[in-house]
């Protein structure tokens, strides 16, 4: 089920999508963000969040060659 938490952390997590060009190009390692982000809102795991991070930015064209969905949590995504 989708929480406040939940639409602060999709918050968060486009804001750090936008940080990244639009290319594609980027110097940041995701699960770093991931770790992050997991410490200002535990109520989901770093993998998860890394997860919906990648979704983010794939669906924006943003590094169009990896998978959306590294860690198998595309139906936690869309909760």
């Amino acid at each position: 089920m989708k929480t406040g938490r939940d639409e602060q952390l999709m918050g968060a997590i486009n804001a750090e999508a936008d940080r990244f060009l639009p290319d594609g190009a980027c110097e940041t390692n995701l699960g770093q963000i991931a770790a992050r982000l997991h410490e200002r809102y535990p109520h989901r795991t770093g993998q998860e969040i890394e997860s919906r991070l990648r979704l983010v930015m794939w669906s924006r064209g943003q590094f169009s060659a990896i998978r959306p969905d590294r860690h198998g949590l595309t139906a936690a995504t869309k909760g």
